[in-house]
């Protein structure tokens, strides 16, 4: 995984929509320090937004049908941009249509959009976003996931072949009156090599947290105090990771 959290600024320079939720057409350019976007409600100020995260994410602030994102009795939608990074000017188009959506890279057609996980990264905070604290467990570890996700692409193909092997293991367990226990060892192991390798990265992700976060805290707070974050994965963990 790359080390640390130290992010290169990533600024977007403008931004071009046309039938993207109630915007029928839209050509904004940014200041490269500091923007405010006000308004009354109901007036497109989240739709702004979430085509600014979608630009640099390459997808909706949720996982929605292309309809929902196309304004009403509109055939396609389009969000374009330009975003300056350490490694230039990058202009991104994203075409969306119902059922499909095209991602280009300048003018290149982006055909694995994993590959371009993390090239520009954005952090987003909605109000369902409290759920971080006050949700299940589960809604942590996704959150989780999904910042290392933008930090390591492996760890995206870990979560989908551990949720592979765990589909199939189940799927044997409820579909099978006799249970083949090599076949079903052989996905033992799977799933216990991908969570291995999930769990440690969620480890070492959480105390390179922890590390900024006292940084943090201590320099903003005015108080001579440690505060932690832990991981607390539901078994015990043996040797070091």
């Amino acid at each position: 995984m790359k080390p640390g959290f130290t992010f290169a600024p990533v600024k977007l320079r403008s931004l071009n929509l046309r039938y993207f939720r109630t915007y029928s057409s839209l050509n904004i350019s940014f200041h490269d320090k500091f923007n405010l976007i006000y308004g009354d409600n109901a007036q497109g100020k989240t739709n702004l937004l979430e085509a600014v995260y979608f630009i640099s994410s390459f997808r909706p602030f949720k996982s929605v049908k292309n309809e929902e994102l196309i304004t009403f009795g509109q055939e396609y939608a389009g969000i374009k941009g330009e975003i300056v990074s350490e490694s230039g000017l990058d202009e991104v188009n994203i075409h969306l249509s119902r059922g499909k959506k095209s991602v280009r890279l300048n003018g290149k057609i982006v055909y694995r959009l994993s590959k371009f996980v993390g090239r520009f990264n954005v952090v987003l905070f909605l109000p369902s976003d409290l759920k971080i604290v006050k949700g299940s467990p589960s809604v942590r570890r996704q959150y989780l996931d999904a910042l290392i996700c933008n930090l390591d692409i492996e760890h995206i193909n870990d979560l989908k072949d551990y949720n592979k092997s765990l589909s199939q293991r189940n799927t044997i367990l409820s579909r099978s009156r006799k249970i083949n226990s090599e076949i079903l060892d052989v996905w033992d192991t799977k799933i216990a090599e991908f969570g291995s390798k999930i769990t440690q990265r969620r480890l070492k992700t959480i105390k390179s947290l922890a590390t900024k976060l006292n940084e943090l805290y201590n320099s903003t707070s005015g108080v001579d105090a440690r505060i932690d974050l832990v991981y607390k994965p539901s078994y015990e963990k043996q040797g070091s990771t």
